[in-house]
């Protein structure tokens, strides 16, 4: 099995997609401090909460390259802000993993489930993914 980590991005941005239709996430214009909890809004600048859901699925959010790591833990996402943006939001690209994360964390928050749980019933049985492994902190793997 093979780890999927560029992947990921492209797997949440078509979760990102069921949630818009689903009502859980309004549109990628939406910004994205309103959904998400207030553990990781706390430490978010006013920079910060310009931030929108397009700005995370471009890589355009503000964060610093980080060459893609990145967590789905509230503290350590809070921590992440805390620490300030690098740039405006939608001023230039750069590969933080945070960036697909926190649509991750949205969807968590918004779904009531895990985005795997969300993963698996809105899109893996549907495009005929049967097993998929998936560390919720950071990255996960698939097998059709």
């Amino acid at each position: 099995m093979r780890s999927q980590y560029s992947n990921t991005k492209s797997v949440i941005s078509a979760l990102t997609g069921l949630a818009i239709d689903r009502g859980l996430i309004e549109r990628t214009a939406s910004e994205i401090y309103q959904y998400l909890p207030n553990s990781i809004r706390a430490g978010m600048s006013e920079d910060a909460k310009r931030i929108t859901i397009h700005h995370l699925l471009t890589m355009t959010s503000g964060f610093e390259d980080n060459g893609g790591t990145g967590s789905v833990n509230a503290e350590l996402l809070g921590a992440y802000f805390r620490r300030g943006l690098n740039h405006a939001p939608g001023e230039v690209f750069a590969d933080n993993g945070n960036n697909p994360n926190l649509p991750s964390v949205i969807i968590t928050e918004k779904s009531g489930m895990r985005a795997s749980e969300f993963a698996r019933k809105h899109l893996f049985h549907s495009i005929g993914i049967k097993q998929a492994q998936w560390d919720e902190d950071v990255k996960y793997t698939m097998r059709a």
